[in-house]
This record gives C-alpha cells, structure tokens and sequence, in this order.
C-alpha cells in the first residue's frame, strides 16, 4: 500500500497540469526536479528492457538511449545513493552500445536488437539489480528531503445519484419494422410482462426445447431453472408465432447492417419478438416487430416508462443509409485510431483519459511527456487508488503510442473524448460513472454535443473491442466506415 501512495505522488509530481514539471522548462527546475524526472526516466527504461513483451518496442526504447541520457540518470542515482544501480546501469549500457558510438541511428538499432537476440538473458541479469520498487523508496526519501514531494491528493467524492442519460430516438429512414432496446430494469420487466399477458403470452425457443409461457416473469424463472442463469434470455428467443408458422433456436440477430436477412427471417416467423443484445458491459433486452398495429399497442406502454427503461428506438435497422449514435465493433492495431478519425470530423485534437497505478509501470512517459496534460484528480480503481489524468492529444503519434498497450496489463488508456467537452466536467462526469462502458454511462460522458470512445475487455488477452458514441450522427458513420474499411468483415453493431 504504501508503494501505491509513493506512485501517485510520483505521478502527480510529473503529471499534474499545475506541477512546475508541466509548467516551466527543465532549465528553471531544482535540481531534485531534474533527478526525479530522470529517475523516472530510468525506471520507464527498465519497463521496456525487462517486462515489454513486445521486442521490436524494447529495441527501439533501448537504441534511443544516448551517452548524455545515461549520464543523467548515474547523476540522479548518486544523488539519492543508488550505488548499487548506479553500476548495473553502467553495465547494461556497456553491453549495448560497446562500439557502436560512430554508427548511425539505423545501424546501432539493428547492432542492438542483433545483441539482444543472441543474448536475451544477459540484459535481464545484468538490469536485474535496478529495482524500480526500490528506486522508488530511494527517491521518495530523497524527495522529502528536499521538500520536492507533493501531497497525495484527497480522493475525488463520490457521485451522489445514479447516472441516466436520455435514449436515442431514432426516426429517420421510418420503415414497419420497430427495434426497442431497454435496459434490464424493473420498469422494463413490468412494461414486458403485462405485454405477454395482455396477447396471451409467448413461445419461448431455445436449443433443445419450445414452450408456451404466459408472462416475463414465468419466462425468466424458466431460464433460470433451465441453465441456472440469471439472465432474461441467455441465448432464445421469446414471441408470438405467425399463423402456420414454425421456428426453431437460433441467436437473436444483431443489430448491424450485416444482419438485415436474419432480421427478415425472423419477421417473417414472428408478429412481435424479444431477445436480448450486449452494449460493451451491458445486456439489455430488445423487442421488436414488423406489423404497424402491434407497434401501435405496444408503444403507448413504453412510451410511459420511457425514461427508466428505454436506451434506443430504432426503424428499419439494416437500410442504409440511416443514422446512427453508438457502435460496437471489432478494432485492430494502432488502436485510438477510431478516436482520430472523430477528432478529425471534430476538427479539435481529443482527450486522452489515463489511469496511473503501480500497476502500469512507468513505460508511458516517455509518450505523456510529450503531450500537454489539463486536468488529474485521484479515484479508485478496482481495489488500488489510480490517477486519473486528462491529456490534449495534440501529439497523435504519443496519442497512438498510449494506446499501444491496450492488451497488457500495464494498459493505461481509459477513453478517448471530443477535445470540444470541458475538460474539468469529462473529469467529473468519469468519476460519475466509474468507467462503465454501458449505454447511459456512454451518453452522459459525451454529452448532447460530444463523442466518447472506450475498449471492453472481452475476457482474456487481447479480448476486446471499441464501443463508441457520437451526439453527431454524422461523426459515427465516418468512424463506421474506418472501422469497415480497416478490418476485413469487421463486425459492428448498433446501439
């Protein structure tokens, strides 16, 4: 824990907008100023050199290394008694550079990733001594001693109310066939089961098995006996059979362009439907139907509980072209670069939302550095205090950079933003929502004239995809097109 509070007050030393470091240039620093940051410049090193899984970053970060930047950090070691670091570092930079002095920046880079490869234990052993938990002890006592050392920071307060953001009503490009999505909430389930009793109940279908069930909450009792889930459909369908018609189990169409003929296969079985869909960490349910009078029965008893249930309404989904707010969709390397193409509609330069702990490391800064930082404020995440800094992207190479770590754990990217939102209220409206990627908490941080592009973890290592949302239409289809023509049969669906 108290390695935690030494990281922060590290990071607020060099992240914070209003610290000198950000402010004043390195010629108007103390000299503990100037040590700490090439301390932790050092310690960004080793993260490359040591615990970068990924070779071609490590010999890049290595071969920028220069005689001055080495002796910089033997300076700062000696200033906080690092002895024993100071000569593994020595050690180290021997081993990579003997003899390439007079090489150019190409042939010492391949020298040195051809050293690396012949001997890839040989770094790890002789960095082995650099600790960087300790370098951190060692230089909060030197800080303190100085009296160079921010305080922590008081946690941000709490949201006192729950978030909920206004649905998306969609009625351009109308067409018969009505899409409603609504949060899993008690309004929806009472809104669904008086709907099932009043047309007689509905057929649920799932593998192996159809049955007739008379109401929302008899239809989820059924699920959950079924595949103790607790959950309102897992993976059937619920609705009400046209006449002669036969259906069997099948997924529930997603909501995207791709999957306009399972959406007529299933009108074409159903008078109405309801299955249910992911929006990043969110499942919500979905209700739909093609026939214009059972739209019109329906509609009035959502139209009641509107603003507790209802996340978007959508007409005809699957002809284009139509007008969309939020997608999903499948994102491969640089990641971020979604996030440009919306800067670049916003003609602004986004925000960066970084989250820094002890368990990210310190390979970030070398790319943090190089981009201005507005606003910082300390929250927790999961079970460790993080900083949660907010940077102006103004460098779109540092920006990709950041986002290269997306699939570690050492990950500091939190979300991208509409460089246009104030940068004090996306701060507050993050800590409103504690980095929820669902539907609402999407809306609220974007606001009625911004946009919002995150990363759902899918569930292991490299498991993920973006989830994004614009206030402007027009925006979301311009990163919808990217997303199309970057990914080979990239999925992507709408919210």
């Amino acid at each position: 824990m108290e390695l935690d509070a030494v990281y922060l007050q590290l990071a607020t030393l060099t992240e914070a907008p209003d610290s000198p470091l950000r402010r004043l240039p390195r010629s108007q620093w103390t000299a503990a100023q100037r040590h700490a940051v090439d301390l932790c410049e050092l310690m960004a090193v080793i993260d490359a050199a040591v615990q970068c899984g990924n070779p071609l970053e490590r010999t890049a970060r290595l071969a920028q290394l220069q005689a001055e930047d080495v002796a910089r950090m033997d300076a700062a070691l000696l200033a906080i008694g690092a002895t024993t670091q100071r000569r593994a570092l020595a050690r180290c930079y021997h081993f990579l550079t003997r003899g390439l002095q007079m090489l150019d920046a190409a042939a010492r880079h391949q020298q040195i990733d051809e050293r690396l490869h012949a001997s890839p234990a040989l770094l790890y052993r002789l960095a082995g001594p650099i600790d960087t938990d300790e370098l951190l002890h060692l230089l909060q006592g030197y800080l303190r001693r100085c009296s160079a050392l921010p305080p922590l920071m008081l946690p941000h307060p709490p949201p006192v109310a729950a978030v909920r953001a206004d649905a998306t009503i969609i009625t351009a490009n109308q067409g018969l066939r009505a899409i409603y999505l609504l949060r899993d909430t008690p309004a929806s389930r009472q809104l669904l089961d008086r709907w099932m009793q009043r047309r007689g109940g509905a057929v649920y279908f799932s593998q192996g098995m159809h049955r007739h069930v008379p109401g929302y909450f008899e239809l989820c009792h059924l699920v959950h006996e079924r595949h103790r889930f607790h959950g309102p459909f897992r993976d059937g369908i619920a609705g009400e059979l046209r006449l002669n018609a036969t259906a069997h189990a099948v997924p529930f169409p997603p909501l995207s362009q791709q999957a306009a003929l399972e959406w007529q296969a299933l009108a074409q079985r159903f008078r109405w439907a309801m299955g249910q869909a992911s929006i990043g960490t969110q499942t919500v349910l979905v209700w739909t139907s093609d026939e214009a009078e059972i739209v019109a029965e329906f509609e009035p008893g959502l139209k009641a509980v509107a603003t507790r249930c209802l996340v978007s309404a959508f007409r005809r989904l699957g002809h284009p072209p139509y007008p969309v707010h939020g997608l999903c969709f499948q994102e491969d390397q640089p990641y971020g670069t979604a996030a440009l193409v919306a800067a670049d509609c916003d003609g602004t330069a986004p925000w960066l939302l970084a989250q820094l702990n002890i368990g990210t490391g310190h390979w970030w800064r070398k790319a943090s550095a190089r981009i201005p930082a507005v606003a910082c404020c300390r929250m927790p995440y999961y079970n460790r205090d993080s900083l949660l800094v907010i940077y102006r992207g103004s460098d779109r190479e540092a920006f990709l950079e950041l986002w290269g770590h997306l699939s570690s754990d050492d990950n500091v990217t939190v979300a991208a933003a509409s460089g246009k939102l104030d940068p004090e209220m996306l701060l507050q409206r993050m800590t409103e929502t504690s980095r929820s990627a669902e539907s609402d908490a999407m809306r609220h941080l974007a606001g009625t004239d911004g946009w919002i592009y995150e990363h759902v973890w899918g569930g292991g290592s490299g498991e993920h995809y973006a989830i994004f949302y614009s206030a402007d239409t027009h925006i979301s289809r311009q990163v919808e097109q990217v997303a199309r023509d970057s990914v080979p049969d990239c999925w992507i669906t709408y919210w």
